[in-house]
């Protein structure tokens, strides 16, 4: 009887040790309005998986989950959430981010991204970065990347391009 309980205690604080796989969600929370506005239109957001990318790195508890997806949701809602952009400006623009590396585990995360943001009239790339995010899980790294290219926004002549270097 001893050993039964000895054995259902050991069981229990292992498993209590466990910590359990976050599921994804990138949304930001909390932004507010304020920064720079950018006298353009926002028209279209797309974010994309570089084929090259490997996909095994992917948090393997998030299964078949879209990440591109989830990514432009979560940009999307930030980019509303601060009012950004005007609408009904006579420059219109679209936003294009291309996911070249994700790597997540339970304790670590990191992520890079380019974001492009191109004038639909000219088909010109307006601005241009490469944005590389560490964080303590893969959720927590692609919401601080979203943040580091809404800080970058505030810099952006939308008449100029824009290519910064790596951060």
């Amino acid at each position: 009887m001893k050993s039964g309980v000895a054995l259902l205690f050991i069981v229990l604080l292992f498993l209590s040790g466990c910590q359990t796989p976050v599921p994804p969600n990138f949304s930001v929370r909390g932004l507010g309005t304020g920064g720079k506005k950018i006298d353009a239109e926002l028209r279209t957001v797309t974010v994309t998986i570089d084929p090259h990318m490997d996909r095994r790195s992917v948090p393997a508890w998030w299964g078949w989950v879209d990440v591109a997806v989830l990514w432009r949701e979560a940009l999307q809602e930030a980019l509303d959430q601060k009012s950004v952009f005007t609408d009904g400006a006579r420059k219109t623009v679209s936003i294009q981010v291309n996911v070249s590396e994700m790597r997540g585990s339970l304790d670590m995360g990191v992520v890079t991204a380019t974001y492009r943001i191109i004038d639909r009239a000219t088909g010109n790339t307006v601005y241009g970065q490469v944005i590389a995010s560490h964080a303590r899980n893969a959720n927590d790294a692609v919401r601080k990347n979203i943040l580091q290219f809404l800080d970058q926004l505030d810099l952006l002549d939308i008449n100029k391009f824009l290519f910064l270097p790596n951060q």
